[in-house]
C-alpha cells in the first residue's frame, strides 16, 4: 500500500510523459498495444510500457526521485490485479504585448487505473483532473466541446489469437493517436480560423472489436454514439453549427500493417481509418518509417467531409 501511495504522489508531481508518443512505436518496432492497454495507444501503460517510461523518464534517476522504481516495482499490484498510471501536461502562453504575464494552463492530469480479475477480462478507467479547471471569477468549467472528464471500459479477450471486444465510454480508434491535441490532424481550418474538432479526452459510448492475432496486422471496427461529436461546432466563415445532430450511430474502422526490415533495424507501418456518421466522415491514411532507436518519420493525410459545410478539407 505504501508503494501505491508513493506511485500516486510521484506521478502527480513528476510524471512528465516525454516519450509515450507515436514516435516511440516507430523507433522500437512495437505495436501500440505492447505498451498501452488500449490497442490504438494512449492512456494506461502495460508492464512493458511502464518499464519503458522508467528507462526514458525526463526526470533523471540520479536525482533520487525515481530510484524507488526498481525493476521489481512496476505499476502493477496485488499480483497484477491492479494497475495504476498517469499523464501530466501543462501548456504555457504569453501575449506579445509589453509587460504581459505568462500564464500556465493544466491541459492534462489524467489518472489511470485498471482491474484484471481474470486473465480474459480487464476493466479500465481514467479521470482528467485538469477538466475541473474553472474560468477566471467563474464556476464554469473550461473544457473543449466534446471533452470528457474521464472514461471507463471493459476488455474481453479469451485468447491472444482471437479478437478482443471492448465496450464502454472510450475513444474510438481512428488515425494515429497523438499525445498533442493541437496536431493539425485534429483540426478544421478555413480562411479565417482553425478549429479543433476532436477534443482532448474525446470519448463515446460504444463497442469496438480489435484483432491482432497476426504480428503484422491490426484490424479494428466499432459502433459508437455521437454525444461528444455532436457538441463539435464548425464554421464556414459566416455561420457555425454542429455537423452531427442528436446521438446518431457512428461507425469506425481502422487497419494497420506492420513490418520490419534489415534485421529489424527498419520499422514501418501503413494504415488507414474511417469514421462515418450520416453525411459526416473523417478519413485518414498514415505511414511511418523508423530507424530503430535513432530516427523516425511519420506522415498522415486526413480529410473530413460534411454537406453542412459543402466542403472537403485536407
Amino acid at each position: 500500500m505504501n508503494r501505491i501511495a508513493i506511485l500516486s504522489v510521484v506521478a502527480m508531481v513528476f510524471a512528465i510523459d516525454a516519450f509515450a508518443i507515436p514516435q516511440f512505436s516507430v523507433l522500437t518496432g512495437n505495436r501500440c498495444s505492447s505498451c498501452h492497454v488500449s490497442p490504438s495507444g494512449g492512456g494506461l501503460r502495460t508492464e512493458l510500457g511502464w518499464y519503458s517510461w522508467y528507462d526514458v523518464c525526463i526526470v533523471p534517476n540520479d536525482l533520487g526521485i525515481t530510484k524507488w522504481m526498481s525493476n521489481d516495482a512496476p505499476n502493477q499490484f496485488f499480483g497484477g490485479l491492479l494497475s495504476l498510471g498517469m499523464d501530466l501536461r501543462v501548456q504555457t502562453a504569453r501575449s506579445f504585448s509589453e509587460g504581459s504575464e505568462r500564464k500556465f494552463f493544466p491541459m492534462q492530469a489524467s489518472l489511470y487505473a485498471a482491474l484484471t480479475p481474470v486473465k480474459a477480462v480487464k476493466i479500465e478507467g481514467s479521470f482528467n483532473l485538469a477538466a475541473l479547471r474553472t474560468g477566471p471569477n467563474s464556476d464554469t468549467r473550461v473544457v473543449y466541446p466534446g471533452q470528457r472528464m474521464g472514461s471507463v471500459s471493459a476488455f474481453f479477450m479469451p485468447d491472444v489469437n482471437l479478437p478482443m471486444l471492448r465496450v464502454g465510454l472510450m475513444r474510438p480508434s481512428i488515425g494515429s493517436r497523438y499525445d498533442d491535441h493541437t496536431m493539425a490532424s485534429y483540426s478544421y481550418t478555413n480562411a479565417t480560423t482553425r478549429q479543433t474538432y476532436l477534443a482532448p479526452d474525446w470519448s463515446e459510448y460504444g463497442a469496438e472489436v480489435t484483432y491482432e492475432g497476426l504480428r503484422w496486422l491490426t484490424v479494428q471496427a466499432g459502433v459508437f454514439g455521437s454525444e461528444g461529436l455532436s457538441q463539435m461546432q464548425l464554421s464556414n466563415g459566416t455561420a457555425a453549427g454542429s455537423a452531427i445532430s442528436g446521438n446518431s450511430p457512428t461507425v469506425t474502422g481502422r487497419a494497420v500493417y506492420w513490418d520490419r526490415f534489415v534485421d529489424d533495424a527498419i520499422n514501418t507501418t501503413l494504415g488507414a481509418s474511417v469514421l462515418i456518421n450520416n453525411d459526416f466522415s473523417i478519413m485518414s491514411t498514415f505511414a511511418t518509417v523508423g530507424w530503430s532507436d535513432n530516427a523516425s518519420l511519420m506522415l498522415e493525410l486526413l480529410s473530413h467531409a460534411t454537406s453542412w459545410l459543402s466542403s472537403c478539407i485536407r
